[in-house]
């Protein structure tokens, strides 16, 4: 995804998109919406996380806050997952229903995603945030000028959350979005292959 240009164009977008103060937050947020629909808190970890630490890089964020802020959030997401394997293994085993084991399951996670989101938030408006619009610039400058900057770039992320919202199992949607990825990088980053 990084040579087809995926990972970069997220960047770039995340860099005009995302205010330093929320963005710790934000990307606990983002990253449990994505886990809860495809399942998978490593994939949506591999995939937007990346993009995440390198936008948090850009804005001179902390990249260990952030990497917490997407853990955080990728294991949320995928906990409460009905398409997650483990989320589906335990009550199977266990003779319960699925939805009754989400729901109690709530009783945990709740107060421990609340936790995290409101420590987030307080970490992102106490923290010292030494980007400036001249720095942002200059990095979305810099992934300009080394990557084709296309929203045409996102295809693969589009690939990948359709096959989880078709219930594709995590191993072969992640290596046909990598693939994909792949053929991607040929059409829209020639120069790179070159």
């Amino acid at each position: 995804w990084l040579l087809s240009g995926t990972v970069p164009t997220m960047i770039y977008y995340g860099l005009q998109l995302l205010s330093p103060q929320w963005f710790y937050a934000a990307a606990c947020i983002i990253c449990g919406i994505v886990a809860l629909s495809i399942g998978s808190s490593w994939t949506t970890a591999a995939t937007i996380g990346v993009a995440l630490i390198g936008i948090s890089s850009g804005l001179d964020l902390s990249m260990s806050i952030t990497a917490g802020a997407v853990i955080s959030g990728a294991y949320f997401g995928d906990k409460v997952s009905p398409l997650s394997e483990t989320t589906n293994l335990a009550p199977a085993v266990a003779g319960s229903e699925l939805f009754s084991h989400i729901r109690y399951m709530m009783w945990t996670t709740i107060p421990a995603i609340s936790i995290s989101l409101i420590l987030f938030l307080i970490l992102g408006f106490t923290e010292d945030v030494s980007a400036t619009a001249s720095s942002v610039d200059e990095l979305t400058t810099q992934l300009e000028a080394n990557f084709n900057i296309s929203i045409v770039n996102l295809a693969p992320l589009v690939l990948l959350l359709t096959l989880a919202v078709k219930k594709v199992p995590a191993f072969p949607a992640v290596s046909i979005g990598a693939l994909f990825g792949g053929v991607c990088a040929i059409f829209f980053q020639p120069e790179l292959i070159s």
